[in-house]
């Protein structure tokens, strides 16, 4: 006699006995598992979804709640967010769990400062430095508290120092902010040095070399100024005024070839008047009559007609071209501008050279622009 079939299977699975539950997971797969969470937190973190990264991170507590990495990291996170107090706390923990870490103190330095409280701000940076003198982000912290106490010379060498040391694309800034700090308070000398020093280090940045050749040629460094201002045009392809200036120090050296090659430059990256005056104005010095008539029909082609310079260098060709009729409209249309209103040297301009071309009307108009808008006892033509 045959059993069933449902209580031979039965049988076998009696048989074959329980299965057996998994065993549970080695502490190396724990911390793999851990270990992955926690860079996802981070991708997470780096993405800007501040969210997601926090739920990573309850993860890890859960699997390795130990874990020392965790309360800098959720530091960061909440530092993102603003929430300073908590931030503060979770570095406060992570100090005491990994206090040869330089970053933990820089950051509970930067938030104690962001909480006013400098002293203690401080104490935790110094400590920092102390740990890594490369990190920048203590400098920077220092640097601010110190400008906020109005040590100017203190926030200046720590911005400096943070500028030698940060990664290549942040030196200039902290070069621009120090050098700020020097011009706002009148040390332009010390700010030259520091922008001269940036240039030998091979910090590379249009404005701070603009800054360089501005300040070199306050000081009649003309050739030095020419190097500096074609440093910075060559790192900004797209500003004509760095060429045209280039070009003006060129010329005032007598350096014509050189002046021309500048000018050209400038009006490749935008056809302006000023510079087709300045060519003109060229030359005029070489006496190439032909040269001066195009460049300055150049000019009145491409005028805006908006920019004052470019008014004033268009009257003055014009009046040195023998055309000061012309000349003479222009700069009127300029003084009778509101904004120019109290212009008194153009007001005063208009009236001796329409007094030269004896135009009464213009005269008795300019001069009373100028009286109005200059010193009592100014003089009228």
């Amino acid at each position: 006699m045959s059993l069933p079939k449902s209580l031979v299977l039965c049988l076998s699975v009696l048989l074959a006995g329980c299965p057996k539950p998994p065993p549970p997971p080695t502490l190396e797969e724990i911390k793999a598992e851990a270990d992955g969470h926690y860079l996802a937190a981070t991708t997470a973190y780096l993405k800007g979804d501040f969210v997601a990264a926090q739920k990573e991170f309850d993860e890890v507590k859960k699997l390795a709640p130990n874990d020392p990495r965790l309360p800098a990291a959720e530091g960061e996170l909440v530092l993102s967010s603003g929430r300073l107090d908590e931030a503060a706390k979770l570095f406060e923990a992570a100090v005491k769990l990994d206090p040869k870490r330089a970053t933990n103190y820089s950051r509970l330095g930067y938030i104690y400062s962001a909480k006013g409280d400098h002293d203690h701000a401080l104490e935790v940076l110094n400590k920092a430095l102390e740990l890594n003198a490369r990190d920048f982000n203590a400098y920077e912290s220092r640097a601010e508290i110190a400008f906020k106490k109005g040590d100017v010379a203190a926030s200046v060498k720590d911005l400096l120092s943070a500028g030698e040391i940060a990664p290549e694309k942040l030196q200039a800034g902290f070069v621009a902010q120090a050098v700020k700090q020097l011009l706002d308070a009148n040390k332009k000398d010390e700010a030259l040095v520091a922008l001269q020093a940036a240039d030998q280090r091979g910090v590379k940045a249009s404005d701070l070399f603009e800054q360089e050749g501005a300040l070199l040629v306050e000081n009649k460094k003309f050739p030095e100024a020419v190097i500096a201002y074609t440093k910075a045009a060559e790192l900004a392809p797209k500003d004509p005024t760095l060429w045209e200036i280039a070009g003006e120090l060129e010329f005032k050296q007598g350096h014509l070839k050189e002046a021309e090659t500048a000018y050209k430059k400038s009006i490749a990256i935008q056809d302006r008047a000023v510079v087709h005056a300045a060519i003109a104005r060229m030359c005029q010095a070489n006496k190439m009559k032909d040269c001066v008539a195009t460049e300055l029909d150049k000019a009145l082609a491409t005028a805006s007609g908006e920019e004052p310079r470019e008014l004033f260098d268009l009257s003055d060709l014009l009046a040195s071209e023998g055309r000061k009729k012309d000349a003479l409209l222009l700069l009127k249309q300029l003084s009778e501008e509101p904004t120019e209103a109290k212009n008194a040297d153009l007001h005063l301009k208009v009236a001796a050279l329409a007094k030269e071309l004896k135009d009464t009307a213009v005269v008795t108009e300019a001069c009373a622009r100028a009286l109005k808008a200059s010193k009592p006892g100014t003089r009228c033509p």
